[in-house]
């Protein structure tokens, strides 16, 4: 059962995630997996940040007025 306030703000979609690209609809980008190196273990790491709308390079923590909640 959730609470009166929990409904009010599922219904407004509140977040606590601030509006930047790394977290919008049109926010694309590929894992790279490295090698292991001299941490032991292989990682990977996020390239080619793209908005989907313009197709140019961004920010993760950026945004603009075009900012869609992916939900």
């Amino acid at each position: 059962m959730t609470s009166k306030t929990q409904n009010a703000k599922d219904v407004q979609g509140y977040t606590k995630k601030p509006m930047q690209c790394n977290n919008c609809a049109h926010y694309t980008s590929e894992m790279v997996d490295l090698p292991a190196g001299n941490w032991g273990k292989a990682y990977q790491v996020e390239k080619n940040k793209r908005c989907g709308i313009g197709g140019f390079a961004v920010q993760s923590s950026a945004s603009c007025e075009l900012y869609s909640a992916c939900f």
